[in-house]
């Protein structure tokens, strides 16, 4: 059985990295879209690398979210025709992740796509940095999520140095991930705490600990339209008006106008990595994206 990469071809940067690290080869099938926007998955040359496979598509279900998922789904499918011996997925950003539970506390959309994904015949998930974790739990395969403390330290430290850096948290959720980062760095380490009263609306309503250092880092795994880390540089710089303050995020989700929030805000620089892959319109000078395939080629190759 031998390992096999598929990817978008409106998606397949980190694929190709990937593909360049393993040496593994890449495929990338046709698709092509009916009238009405449904989709037909085609597979051409090299038809001779599927039968007999391991096939892994290497594909974040990012905006536009539902096609996305449709394309994995159907690409599985089609693998199956194609006599594939066993397929497993690289989600490196994984859509519907933060709806784990309904405001009611029944399950949440989640559930449903991890089913469909079951239900699709993959055999292996790999993901990176899941918003809720405990998601995990609900899966009857094998899933191997990749958290990234030691990466975003590593880069920091090649950024900074410890007597000059602080770790900020934007939110209670982010409190775990900073402290991580910030424990690796030996570093200090401030939190703030927001409130939600709308969907992708937050305000800051408290804060914990001081910043004391040139320099701040706000550190969270997602930034959707950029609110809550743009809110939280704002009151930092209220408070310490000579601190310099940089934003790093694990998935530059970038939703409405998020690109034109953060080049205009108070940031040097806002750092993401690769997980999903940014349109034109996504991209701004104070971006600058991060490759991990590294951090990636180890679980990728403890399942092939």
């Amino acid at each position: 059985m031998h390992p096999v990469l598929i990817a978008n071809e409106k998606q397949d940067v980190l694929a190709k990295h990937i593909a360049a690290e393993t040496k593994l080869p890449l495929i990338e099938p046709h698709m092509a879209r009916f009238a009405d926007s449904e989709m037909r998955i085609m597979f051409e040359d090299p038809l001779e690398l599927l039968p007999n496979s391991h096939a892994i598509m290497v594909h974040a279900t990012s905006r536009p979210v539902h096609d996305n998922l449709i394309w994995l789904l159907l690409v599985s499918q089609a693998l199956q025709a194609h006599q594939t011996k066993k397929i497993s997925a690289l989600i490196p950003y994984f859509g519907y992740g933060r709806q784990d539970t309904k405001p009611d506390d029944t399950e949440g959309a989640v559930h449903m796509i991890i089913k469909l994904i079951e239900h699709a015949h993959i055999a292996n998930l790999i993901t990176v940095d899941l918003h809720v974790p405990n998601i995990i739990n609900f899966f009857s395969i094998p899933v191997y999520n990749i958290t990234l403390e030691r990466f975003i330290a590593d880069f920091l430290q090649k950024q900074f140095t410890k007597e000059e850096l602080t770790i900020i948290a934007p939110d209670k959720g982010a409190v775990g991930r900073a402290e991580q980062v910030a424990q690796l760095l030996d570093v200090p380490v401030m939190s703030f705490e927001k409130e939600r009263y709308a969907i992708n609306k937050t305000r800051v309503i408290a804060s914990q600990g001081r910043c004391n250092t040139q320099y701040a880092v706000i550190i969270d795994d997602i930034i959707d339209t950029g609110s809550t880390i743009i809110n939280v540089a704002q009151e930092l710089q209220k408070s310490h008006p000579a601190c310099q303050i940089y934003a790093f995020g694990v998935h530059a989700v970038f939703s409405d106008n998020a690109a034109d929030c953060l080049q205009e805000s108070v940031f040097q620089k806002v750092w993401v990595t690769n997980t999903i892959q940014l349109s034109t319109d996504q991209q701004f000078e104070k971006l600058e994206v991060i490759d991990i395939s590294s951090e990636l080629v180890k679980p990728l190759r403890e399942i092939i």
